[in-house]
């Protein structure tokens, strides 16, 4: 194995860990104590706006775009969980979101970085936005032929527990990761390998989005896998010289 290919692993790495750790702790009954419980409501928009600021400090316009998707998201399920929708567009509304995040956050992972405040990240900006605006006017006038399509039975596969997350929603997930993975690897960037990361902390919240607590940690985790992305990039960049392989009088 090549010295690039062990250090694109250990990129995924960092995420990977974290999802384990995270996993393990679901699994093993632990809690939160509970002064901390309520930490549920506040850690992903605290996440969020953290990681949110170390992308505008070091310029990095796709961690910040990625953000802004998880943060819609946030805010949508919030809404959704206080049944400020009606009840006939939360399945449709909810479908979209588990759905456009991962696209979204791949289609980051795909493009090269530009920065924040120029031609391109302004761009890039205005189309997230006008996905979500042009979801919320389709819904709004009764077209839900995509969400329907979400919601249809795909390939059944009773051992995976789809609920409630869309059943072609899943493997619009998969193919999202998979791109974002197969980036990750060829351009060995942290912030391709903490977007990868955060596909997989969504759909996981997405998943566990009955359980508020599950969820908003799992969102929190996703946005703090950007920003550790973010900051293994500027660290490279700032010190090439302790990559491993670097010639000492490089310059």
């Amino acid at each position: 194995m090549t010295h690039h290919a062990v250090r694109t692993l250990r990129i995924l790495a960092v995420p990977a860990a974290t999802l384990l750790l995270l996993h393990w702790f679901n699994g093993s009954g632990a809690s939160l104590p509970a002064p901390l419980i309520g930490l549920h409501l506040y850690a992903p928009y605290a996440a969020l706006l953290l990681a949110g600021f170390i992308s505008v400090w070091f310029n990095r316009g796709r961690a910040l775009l990625g953000l802004m998707c998880l943060g819609i998201a946030q805010i949508v399920s919030g809404v959704l969980q206080n049944g400020e929708f009606d009840s006939d567009l939360v399945a449709p509304i909810y479908a979209v979101l588990c759905a456009f995040v991962p696209v979204n956050l791949a289609a980051l992972a795909l493009l090269p970085e530009r920065g924040l405040f120029n031609a391109f990240g302004l761009r890039r900006f205005f189309l997230i936005i006008a996905q979500v605006a042009a979801v919320t006017l389709l819904l709004r006038a009764g077209i839900t032929e995509f969400t329907d399509w979400l919601a249809e039975p795909g390939v059944r596969m009773p051992w995976l527990a789809l609920d409630p997350i869309a059943p072609r929603a899943l493997p619009i997930i998969a193919l999202a990761f998979v791109a974002a993975a197969i980036q990750a690897v060829l351009r060995d960037n942290p912030i391709d390998g903490g977007l990868c990361g955060a596909i997989i902390a969504f759909a996981l919240a997405c998943y566990s989005s009955q359980q508020p607590t599950d969820f908003g940690l799992l969102m929190s985790t996703a946005a703090l896998l950007i920003m550790i992305g973010v900051l293994q990039d500027s660290y490279r960049m700032a010190f090439p010289m302790s990559l491993p392989g670097c010639p000492a009088g490089a310059p």
